[in-house]
């Protein structure tokens, strides 16, 4: 395992910074993935399915959505 040895100033420094970078487990940011998810991508979020209410019925609201946007 590596080490360094530092000064007491700069751990002061380090230890703030460990802080401010924390990660917060209960967070659940949007992703891109999240974003770049169209309609039948499936479910990304425990709340978003991409528009289907299942996975399993993710491909026919995938084609419904493309024939949907070639009728335009």
């Amino acid at each position: 395992m590596a080490t360094v040895k530092m000064g007491a100033r700069d751990m002061k420094v380090v230890a703030k910074m460990a802080d401010r970078t924390l990660s917060d487990p209960a967070s659940d940011p949007i992703t891109g993935a999240d974003l770049g998810a169209g309609p039948g991508a499936g479910r990304t979020k425990n709340a978003d399915f991409g528009g289907a209410t299942s996975i399993q019925e993710a491909p026919a609201v995938a084609e419904a959505a493309v024939k949907r946007a070639r009728k335009r």
